[in-house]
C-alpha cells in the first residue's frame, strides 16, 4: 500500500507539471474552426492524472480488482 505522503508527494509533482504544461498546450492548440463546449470538469486534470499514476504503480491489472 502507498503511504498518504507519497500519494500526496506525487500529486504535487502532477499538479506542478500541469500548470506549466496546459497553458503551453492550450497556446499551441490549431482550432479546427467547430464550436465546442468548454465545460468545467468536477475532477482537474492533476487528479486524474494522479489516480492514473497511482492506478500504475499497484500493480492491479484492472479497476475491478481494486
Amino acid at each position: 500500500m502507498i503511504s498518504t505522503d507519497k500519494i500526496t508527494k506525487i500529486f504535487c509533482s502532477v499538479d506542478d507539471f500541469c500548470k506549466v504544461f496546459e497553458p503551453a498546450l492550450q497556446k499551441r492548440q490549431i482550432s479546427t474552426g467547430k464550436m465546442t463546449r468548454n465545460k468545467k470538469f468536477i475532477m482537474s486534470s492533476s487528479e486524474i492524472i494522479t489516480i492514473t499514476v497511482l492506478f500504475h504503480l499497484s500493480g492491479f491489472r484492472n479497476f475491478k480488482q481494486m
